[in-house]
């Protein structure tokens, strides 16, 4: 008989947790469909463009894109959790979807001190392997003299 495993403590960074960070899921296609992207997701997107469209002063759109955006009052954890559930979880969905487009989880962290950090658990990480989206994280530093020392 095995024993039960033991419940592990939440981890603790020296640092805090990402106080601040940006989460979005990101389709990327030359030729997108937003509405079928929309409707395959069972959500309406943050922004959605196709190649060529423009917006304000910015040049055409190189390439379509459609894109959720995650509240960004929820923790970095939080917020991928809540585009997993904003989304289909069929898998047929997003092995169809992931073969015309580029599928990226684009996350920005911006801290607020020198040592910041997330965990995802690993049914999370399964989940984004199984829906075939990729992973993009850029951290941007703390300004100021903590980081000068």
């Amino acid at each position: 008989m095995t024993s039960p495993t033991p419940e592990l403590p939440e981890r603790l960074w020296l640092g805090g947790a990402i106080g601040d960070s940006l989460v979005e899921l990101v389709l990327y296609a030359a030729d997108i469909d937003l509405c079928a992207v929309t409707a395959a997701l069972g959500c309406s997107p943050s922004s959605a463009l196709t190649r060529g469209q423009q917006v304000g002063r910015r040049p055409p759109a190189p390439i379509g894109h459609w894109s959720l955006e995650a509240p960004r009052d929820l923790r970095f954890e939080e917020k991928v959790a809540f585009l997993l559930s904003a989304t289909t979880p069929d898998p047929q969905v997003w092995q169809r979807l992931s073969q015309a487009h580029s599928v990226q989880l684009r996350c920005a962290a911006f801290l607020g001190s020198w040592s910041e950090g997330f965990d995802l658990p690993a049914a999370v990480i399964a989940e984004l392997g199984a829906r075939g989206w990729s992973f993009s994280l850029a951290m941007y530093s703390a300004e100021g003299e903590e980081i000068l020392e």
